[in-house]
């Protein structure tokens, strides 16, 4: 098997130049075991339909050894060059090619599995990688059915999960998404810039199915301008009702009643409502924590909660959305659990500080 260089289409050993790209061909095949590519049966069906990846041209960034594709100019060229009814094929096709330009560490393989709605790329055995898809599948699902009725934006492509080999390449891969290198510890993310996708530090079959919920609840929200502390409301809520290996629900909030009352002022709350508190180490657990709270304490009151996530908007901190669902305040929620205080999100500082859609933090 003869690897091109250019475009690393697979290519039979009598080959002389590139089936896929025309690049002259490697005199030597490939020895068996060492190719850099994800090897299994995705990429031995793989035969590129409607994207010319030479007319494209090189659309990955190499970082920390670390593909990453110009998101901005392959959708130009999808929806410059491709009929629309196609784009969902197109899509698989880009992402395939982004998928195998992953390296294995040393002496290690990677697998490139793939469901109905995923891409899997772990280094983790077949077997394990069959499991998370399957997981992935049925919280897919769930998470469907318990937002039935939002209306979302249409969205091309299947849903990518990588799994790493470890935190340090975990963290080498995803401080790229993060330039300013302040964020605390995770056990996953879902990155929204580009093409959504999901990374997580290791294979954890105890955690899996926990860390999936919540990352797979942020990527259906996506397309919502939800605010912060909402979606991670949310997140942490789906998380609790779907994963049965989660240890700790409202009990861990309750033990940190005190540390809430003492931390949480009319100046910090501020914070919470623009969501900059979510990423700092020293009120990040608070921040979820009291994220979760509010969710808890808003089920028990008269209102249309998914309509909520319909028309809630982080440049206000979902105030007007609120207000308009259940008649109330944000900040009179917020007080039946802090106690008397004015915890209102001040719209002049929500007005100041979005220019821009905010970043998710990690969890």
């Amino acid at each position: 098997m003869k690897i091109c260089t250019h475009c690393q289409k697979h290519n039979p050993d009598e080959g002389i130049n590139c089936w896929g790209c025309g690049t002259p061909l490697p005199e030597e095949a490939s020895q068996s075991g060492k190719s850099a590519s994800p090897v299994n049966s995705v990429l031995r069906d793989f035969r590129p339909r409607l994207v010319d990846f030479a007319e494209l041209g090189e659309v990955f960034e190499f970082a920390e050894g670390f593909p990453y594709p110009d998101w901005k100019r392959v959708s130009q060229y999808i929806r410059g060059k491709i009929p629309k009814n196609n784009w969902e094929e197109a899509w698989h096709e880009i992402i395939i090619r982004w998928l195998t330009k992953f390296e294995p560490p040393a002496g290690e393989k990677l697998y490139l599995g793939e469901s109905e709605n995923f891409f899997l790329l772990s280094g983790g055995k077949p077997g394990e990688c069959d499991g998370v898809l399957k997981c992935a599948e049925a919280i897919k699902t769930k998470i469907r059915q318990t937002l039935l009725g939002l209306t979302l934006k249409e969205v091309y492509g299947k849903h990518v999960i990588i799994i790493f080999d470890g935190l340090d390449n975990y963290y080498r891969y995803i401080s790229y998404f993060y330039p300013d290198g302040e964020y605390p510890m995770s056990s996953g993310i879902f990155l929204k810039k580009g093409y959504g996708h999901i990374a997580i530090p290791q294979f954890d079959e105890r955690n899996n199915q926990a860390i999936l919920t919540h990352e797979l609840a942020h990527n259906a929200l996506m397309a919502l301008p939800v605010p912060v502390w909402l979606n991670e409301g949310v997140a942490q809520i789906l998380e609790m009702q779907f994963s049965y290996q989660r240890e700790m629900g409202f009990d861990h909030d309750m033990d940190l009643i005190e540390s809430h009352r003492t931390y949480w002022t009319t100046e910090t709350i501020q914070k919470f409502w623009t969501g900059d508190s979510f990423h700092a180490q020293e009120s990040a657990e608070l921040s979820y924590s009291l994220a979760k709270i509010l969710l808890n304490l808003i089920s028990s009151e008269s209102g249309d909660f998914k309509n909520l996530l319909q028309s809630a908007h982080f440049c206000d901190a979902g105030e007007a959305a609120f207000s308009s669902n259940y008649g109330k305040k944000l900040g009179e929620i917020a007080g039946i659990f802090l106690g008397p205080g004015d915890w209102s999100p001040q719209q002049n500082l929500l007005k100041s500080r979005f220019t821009k859609a905010p970043v998710p933090p990690k969890i």
